[in-house]
């Protein structure tokens, strides 16, 4: 019998114990419903329909207005820059070619300006020859003069033919070496 008696006694606080555990468990259960239903009352007023004139609507009527006007700037702004980056890089290709053709003009102009150089450099040697060979033919003249002009008159003639007639030829020449 006491034997009996205290195996019941430790079933019974056996049972106890559970029954503690479940009323805890019971007692947590309630609070979380309690919260979820709390939730669920908070989430359907949100979505529940405000009146036209409530200051929510008219603020996000607004907004969204805002966000349209917004979204087409945008577009316009990012078609803009497209144009500009498209004239940009026109107006850079066109400063390349432009830079390539300066320097070929450049090229050009220096190697004209040698030819120049080399051409005037050629005149002034044929015009000294020119002048030496003037001055060859005053002092044949001169000496002609000095001399007998009765015997020595038909060779005069003879060295102003010979002295015009290389005169002429290095004049042509000149001419040729300038034209070529």
């Amino acid at each position: 019998a006491a034997q009996d008696k205290e195996l019941l006694q430790r079933k019974g606080d056996t049972l106890d114990n559970e029954i503690r555990i479940l009323e805890q468990e019971i007692v947590a259960l309630e609070n979380t419903l309690a919260l979820m239903n709390g939730c669920n009352t908070v989430y359907r007023m949100s979505y529940s329909q405000l009146p036209n004139d409530s200051e929510e609507i008219k603020q996000q009527t607004e907004l969204n207005e805002q966000i349209r006007v917004l979204n087409i700037k945008s577009r316009y702004n990012q078609s803009r820059l497209k144009e500009l980056q498209d004239l940009y890089n026109t107006m850079q290709e066109s400063s390349i070619r432009l830079d390539n053709d300066i320097e070929l003009y450049k090229d050009q102009t220096k190697r004209l300006e040698i030819e120049v150089e080399h051409r005037m450099n050629e005149i002034e040697k044929q015009n000294t020859r020119l002048k030496r060979a003037y001055e060859r033919m005053e002092k044949a003249k001169r000496l002609v003069k000095k001399e007998d002009q009765e015997n020595i008159g038909p060779d005069i003639e003879q060295l102003d033919d010979l002295d015009v007639a290389d005169d002429l030829a290095l004049l042509s020449q000149s001419q040729q070496q300038m034209q070529g």
